[in-house]
Order: structure tokens, then sequence, then C-alpha cells
């Protein structure tokens, strides 16, 4: 088959899948034309944010506006710090390694269901990771964090705090988890927030930076990181990662480097996801982006209520939430439509581009595959 014949047996299949995808928090919109120029060239934001590279090919100029963007919505402050990273494990890798550098000695606690990267962060990190049950919502326990830094009287922790689980969204209590701290006498913690999905949403919906109880400030968290291609309109892998300060020389080489930069995670990092990232949220602002994440409640809003109507039970994790989780669907639903299927649960999850359309295919596939179900005929035992 030649190039050209796979290329376009590639994109059919892409075609084809966009009508499904609901399963996944990915984007879901068309690549804005006004970019497509940049993906002739090459776009290296080398190193430190704050240091341009001693070539012309990046675009850390837009990257330093996205950064100070999103540092002021989750109320990080003047000196708000941070960079675009390669998706969100990067992003919770800086915040684990930032702690761990602050606390060379501290155990790292997180909910059962974090994301399964962080045990791999945590090994790389050499971090002793230590598992917190949940409630039911799926939301970290504080009273078992309490008993369990209890069991270490005088360490010093770090939490990862998930502001969004991955199949559920729910969203651990970071007021809670500082009042466990509290409580357990631990004076030295860091506090790491993966909002990787939903914390964007939920800081639009916030009132102020201030009350955002898992803002990057006094009374949140000591770090937070997000993704840009669930919310942001990337359609590769990137976040970005906040904090309320530039790092310690430790964890940063400002030294800088045959590049002029100062290394940092990485050396090389993607110069077109901070373009595309810094384009999004400067074309629609505040305004659009809170629209966008409205618009998202009101199409899981809208599953949820087709779900039940079928007689389908479904639930969102709290009132913001974008995802509807569900027992799972039968297998004919789900070799149409894509989704986890993890201990019986299943979930939808309407980032931007997933259409009330789109939505009303899924409950209709899904109320065909439930009458196939009811009206097929019992096996009978044998006389």
């Amino acid at each position: 088959m030649s190039e050209s014949a796979r290329l376009l047996d590639l994109e059919q299949r892409l075609r084809h899948a966009e009508h499904r995808k609901v399963g996944f928090p990915g984007w879901s919109n068309p690549f804005p034309p006004e970019l497509l120029p940049f993906l002739s060239h090459e776009l290296n934001n080398y190193g430190d944010v704050h240091q341009d590279p001693v070539f012309a090919w990046h675009t850390k100029d837009l990257e330093r506006e996205l950064v100070s963007f999103l540092a002021a919505l989750f109320g990080a402050g003047p000196d708000g710090w941070g960079y675009v990273t390669s998706g969100g494990a990067e992003g919770v890798m800086y915040g684990l390694w930032r702690a761990r550098t602050l606390l060379p000695k501290a155990r790292l606690y997180l909910s059962a269901s974090a994301h399964p990267s962080i045990t791999r962060v945590a090994g790389l990190l050499q971090l002793e990771a230590v598992t917190v049950p949940v409630t039911r919502s799926g939301a970290m326990d504080p009273v078992a964090l309490e008993h369990l830094l209890q069991q270490a009287p005088g360490a010093s922790a770090i939490v990862l705090a998930t502001i969004g689980t991955t199949l559920t969204e729910a969203v651990d209590d970071v007021p809670h988890i500082r009042r466990a701290l509290d409580r357990a006498g631990v004076a030295d913690h860091y506090i790491h927030a993966d909002a990787a999905f939903a914390g964007l949403p939920l800081a639009l919906a916030s009132r102020t930076p201030a009350a955002l109880p898992f803002g990057v400030h006094e009374r949140g968290v000591d770090s937070l990181s997000i993704s840009g291609h669930k919310f942001l309109g990337a359609p590769f892998p990137c976040g970005v990662v906040i904090s309320p300060s530039a790092p310690p020389d430790e964890i940063e080489n400002l030294a800088g480097s045959l590049c002029g930069a100062g290394d940092l995670v990485g050396s090389s990092r993607s110069g077109h996801a901070a373009l595309l990232l810094w384009f999004h949220v400067r074309r629609l602002g505040l305004d659009g982006l809170r629209a966008q994440a409205t618009s998202g409640r009101e199409v899981a809003q809208l599953a949820l209520t087709q779900l039940r109507a079928i007689g389908w039970d479904a639930w969102r994790s709290h009132p913001q939430a974008l995802t509807v989780a569900f027992p799972t669907p039968p297998p004919a639903v789900l070799e149409q439509w894509p989704m986890p299927a993890v201990g019986g649960i299943s979930h939808i999850v309407c980032t931007p581009g997933v259409t009330p359309e789109r939505i009303h295919r899924f409950v209709a596939a899904m109320a065909a595959a439930t009458r196939t179900r009811e009206e097929a005929p019992c096996s009978q035992p044998a006389p």
C-alpha cells in the first residue's frame, strides 16, 4: 500500500471514530487554520520559560503569557511560575520532584483513585508511596489520611490531591487534607494537585482564585498540573504545571546550557504546544472558556437525564462534573462506542466537541442494546 493510500486509510479511520468519541476526555474540535503555517517550522522551547534560547525558533514569549494567565486563574500570585509540559504525568513529576527536593525524607500519600501513572512517577523519584482509601464518591478519605499520617509521627509528608479522578471525576478535598495534616501534627508538608482534567473547568466556575480550594495559594496547594489536550484545545498530549514561585536552585540549572536556557525535567520542549494553548486561551478569553465549561456541564446533564430516561442508572460525582458515570454498557455498545470499563463502571466525558447530537446517538445505541437484551429469549433447560 502506498503512502498516500495509508494516509487516506488513516484519515478515514479517524473520521469514523470521531463521531463516537465520548468515552475518553480528549479534544474533539477542528485544528485552528490560523496555526497551520507554523507546523512547517521547528518550535523548540528549550529549558526554563523565562530564559530565551539563543535561537529564534521558539514561542517562549507566548508561553510566558499563557503561564501568567493560568497562574492568575489558579491564584498563584504575581510570582507565579510554570511551563508547558509533555502531559499530565510530567506535570505531576515536576511537582513531586520539587516536593522531594524540599522534603527529601517525606513519604508520598495518594488516593486509591489516583492516576496509575503516579505510582510510576513515585518509583522514578524513589518516593515511598502510601495509598489512602477513598470515600464512596471516589475522593480521598481525609479520616483515613489522618490515621495513616499518625502512624509516622514527626515525619514530613507529600500529598497528591487528585482534582478529577479518571473514572468518575471525583475531587479530593484540599481543605480537609490540610486539616488532616494539622491534626496529625505534620508540620512539614507539600501538596501537589493533579488537576489534569477537572482543574480548569472548576477554576473557571470559582468566584475568585482565592476561593478555589485547590488553588496555588497559602490555603490551597504548593503546585498544580493540568492537561492541555482535554479542555484547552490541543490535538496532541501536553499540559501545564504551575507553582507559586520559580523552582529552587537544586531543581533548575540556572547556569544555562548550550542553548542558553536552564534545564528543567526535560531540555527540549514543544513550542507548538505552547503556541496552540496560548492561541486558544487568547481567542476565547475568560468569558469564552467559562462558556465552554458551562456548555460541557449542560451536555453532561443532558446525558445523565437521557440515560436515566431509558432506565440506565447514571450519576455525576459533583454538580460541576463533565463526566457521567454508569454501569458498563452491553458489549454491542462498547464495540461501537469505546470507553473504559473498570469494576463494572464506565463513563462518558463531555469535553468540547461532544455535542448533544452525539449524546443522542449514544443513548439511542444504549436503548437499542437494552431492548435487544430484554427481548432475547431465555434458554430453557433440557427436559
